[in-house]
């Protein structure tokens, strides 16, 4: 469901990748922080050119008047529209919805199918609800943050990233103006690659070029697959990604902080329904460090190899989430490959030089 509360964003994670010379090799890192937006738009057109599917929330403008609450449901999307704060209510004008006070931000909240794409029709109005123009800041809680300058008749302003975001904070630069927004559409970015409900149609995707990919097992469908991960029941309806590794090297895969009990599971093909082929399976290994439900398993990957990851959900369980990469290339002068250079690599050499082909 989406929500508008009073608003300040917080800084996350975003996806990006590094590459560091270590003592002569390559090494791959995920760096902890990087703000940036996969595109902004000024017009309904490019925006809708740079998402895969969008969905247009509610033109928001009438009934006027004051209510506590606005909720809307609809293409896998639902929400609620609420002032922020117990003293303060929520206003709905010809121009659309927005905080009830002068002194409030309007945040959406997002939650349930992943977001990455955000646009609408920005107004600012006078304490007698005139449209009068001006500034109006907009931010992610993934960091990423905009200046809109919205015209009289209004402005269409839309943004897209790769990674889901889950508030979208509107406020004003000054304490008498109110911030509105109109005709409000939410989607998928182009940019950013969400899982497939069939092994088959699984999207590829590359540890490298990015490290978070969104996905959701809302409406999915469940690949039977015999036998338990971990001792738990693997029956929750299933999402796909596809994992074509440039290199070898070590993989961590896993889903912590998604709404959901998931299960993590990779094979080296699509699975039969005896689960021939698997490579690594996880349910709750996210639990030592957030506490959560979530999964993470480690494997190593041989470059140009398919590797198949399916999500699911514990004895039924749904959600959406995050699938979040670590990858470390090997090192050519790690003979042995366990992760570091060492006097034992040259011996390991030499055996293997001097033993039989």
């Amino acid at each position: 469901m989406f929500t508008l509360t009073s608003a300040s964003g917080r800084p996350s994670l975003f996806l990006a990748a590094a590459a560091l010379a270590i003592g002569g090799m390559a090494a791959l890192v995920m760096p902890s922080r990087a703000l940036a937006a996969a595109g902004t738009h000024t017009t309904l057109a490019s925006f809708q050119q740079n998402v895969r599917a969008d969905v247009l929330l509610e033109p928001f403008n009438g009934p006027t008047g004051l209510t506590p609450a606005i909720a809307v449901s609809g293409n896998g999307y639902s929400y609620s529209a609420a002032a922020a704060g117990d003293t303060f209510i929520f206003r709905q004008t010809a121009f659309g919805v927005g905080a009830g006070s002068d002194i409030q931000a309007t945040r959406f909240t997002f939650t349930g199918k992943p977001v990455t794409a955000f646009g609408g029709t920005f107004r600012r109005l006078d304490t007698n609800l005139n449209s009068v123009g001006g500034t109006i800041s907009v931010q992610t809680d993934t960091g990423e943050s905009f200046s809109v300058s919205a015209a009289v008749g209004g402005t269409f302003f839309g943004f897209t990233t790769t990674q889901p975001f889950s508030t979208v904070t509107l406020d004003t630069t000054g304490n008498a103006r109110y911030e509105y927004i109109d005709d409000v559409y939410v989607g998928t970015s182009g940019t950013a690659a969400v899982a497939s409900d069939q092994c088959a149609d699984a999207v590829t995707v590359s540890p490298i070029s990015a490290a978070v990919y969104p996905f959701t097992t809302a409406g999915a469908t469940a690949t039977l697959i015999q036998g338990v991960c971990d001792s738990t029941i693997d029956s929750g309806a299933d999402v796909w990604f596809r994992l074509v590794p440039p290199a070898s090297g070590n993989v961590v895969l896993n889903t912590c902080g998604c709404t959901f009990d998931s299960i993590l599971r990779v094979f080296a093909t699509c699975p039969n329904a005896f689960g021939d082929g698997q490579i690594a399976c996880n349910d709750d290994a996210c639990a030592s460090t957030t506490g959560s439900t979530a999964s993470q398993v480690q494997f190593r990957v041989a470059a140009g190899e398919d590797y198949l990851i399916r999500i699911s959900g514990y004895n039924g369980a749904n959600g959406s989430g995050n699938l979040n990469f670590s990858f470390v290339p090997d090192c050519t002068a790690d003979f042995n490959h366990n992760g570091g250079k060492e006097v034992q690599d040259i011996f390991d050499f030499l055996a293997a030089w001097f033993g039989a082909c």
